[in-house]
């Protein structure tokens, strides 16, 4: 009898496996057809999807694709407004690529390894976390752009051209912290019924929506400070292009290799880090 309920759960688990495997596939493609992604880069999400679920469990993988379908919608909603500042401004416009993918959900596949090598749900909340600051990022990113004030760095307080990385408004940080707050609020739902939810989880969504914040508030604060920024050979004003026209940029801040892609990848790690820290701390 033992032997069939466990030839079951492994049939079911082989099951399951092979479905977020095909769903994660069928998604990919989609977007690749879409071009919200390349080819590879679209291969890039799928095989992310599928470690998601391997270290972390489906709820990650549900996550990560409710990050996806967000960032999708907003990237595309009123494209043609932002289409003539990403030209100007930004290193790279279009379908996201393989490194987009990586510097997106890299972190938290980190955190779903770290989680499935040593049991501890802190970091599990840590994998969430770091798809909230991703989420969080994405949405002050889409929608801060479409902001009627001008833009300022996050430090300094002054005026900085829309688009350009450092720079807030107040629609963006509002957006950020919407951003974090949904897949907060997405996590508590997949976790309501756990027997063990309650005081608990509601905490665990605090600190989740908290990273997004944070997350975002460290993108811009390494945008401001050590991004690269060039002066474009064509109208002399700073860009994030580090080429033009077969031109190269002169280099006016920053460093060189740090690009936004670098950037969304440190941001996101340092608050799933942080938010792992914060759990593990709180919980002894």
């Amino acid at each position: 009898m033992m032997e069939m309920i466990l030839d079951l759960m492994v049939r079911y688990e082989f099951m399951l496996a092979g479905a977020v495997l095909v769903a994660s596939a069928v998604v990919a493609y989609l977007a690749y057809r879409r071009r919200s992604l390349t080819g590879l880069a679209a291969l890039t999400a799928c095989g992310l999807s599928f470690g998601l679920y391997v270290t972390g469990g489906l709820r990650l993988v549900v996550l990560l694709l409710t990050f996806f379908a967000g960032s999708t919608v907003l990237t595309h909603y009123r494209q043609k407004d932002k289409d003539p500042i990403e030209s100007e401004i930004h290193e790279k416009k279009g379908p996201r690529d393989t490194f987009q993918v990586i510097a997106n959900g890299g972190p938290a596949l980190l955190m779903g390894v770290l989680t499935a090598m040593t049991g501890q749900a802190a970091f599990l909340v840590g994998s969430v976390a770091a798809l909230a600051a991703s989420n969080a990022d994405t949405w002050a990113s889409e929608l801060g752009v479409l902001s009627r004030h001008q833009p300022v760095y996050i430090l300094s307080r002054r005026p900085v051209a829309r688009g350009l990385s450092g720079g807030v408004t107040r629609l963006g940080t509002l957006a950020a912290l919407s951003g974090g707050v949904f897949i907060a609020l997405v996590y508590g739902l997949l976790h309501w019924s756990d027997p063990a939810s309650g005081l608990t989880l509601v905490s665990d969504m605090a600190v989740i929506a908290l990273a997004g914040l944070v997350g975002s508030t460290v993108d811009s604060i390494l945008g401001e400070t050590l991004q690269a920024r060039y002066a474009s050979v064509r109208h002399g004003q700073l860009t994030e292009k580090s080429a033009e026209q077969g031109l190269a940029n002169s280099l006016q801040h920053g460093l060189k290799w740090l690009n936004n892609d670098w950037v969304n990848l440190l941001s996101s790690t340092i608050a799933a880090l942080a938010a792992a820290g914060l759990i593990a701390l709180t919980a002894h």
